[in-house]
């Protein structure tokens, strides 16, 4: 049954406090596929699986330090679905970001 829409991203910020939440807040939870529909490959419970340990992950998985707690992409095997997950999420980081226009001169009044 193909459903056709319209997504809307309201921002970036947006998107990370719905990753957040999964942390703690509103988990995701695994919901049964509809019986009409054909069999896919993934379909994780969770967005955007992120790990947070107090010590640093074993081996070269690239994590981040804030307030005591490690955090970091959750590895997987076989099909890289987090890392494919964090790997969009750059991509709309990027497309976020612009550049500075400079409207003219920088001007410092000291006192």
């Amino acid at each position: 049954m193909p459903v056709h829409s319209r997504l809307r991203l309201r921002g970036f910020h947006e998107i990370l406090t719905f990753i957040g939440r999964d942390m703690a807040e509103e988990q995701e939870y695994d919901v049964a596929p509809d019986p009409r529909t054909a069999s896919i490959g993934q379909n994780p419970a969770h967005t955007l699986e992120i790990t947070e340990t107090t010590n640093a992950p074993p081996g070269h998985t690239l994590s981040v330090h804030v307030n005591g707690r490690y955090y970091s992409v959750r590895a997987e095997a076989g099909y890289p679905w987090n890392r494919k997950g964090f790997s969009i999420l750059y991509q709309l980081f990027q497309m976020s970001v612009s550049t500075v226009v400079q409207t003219g001169p920088a001007i410092t009044i000291a006192k």
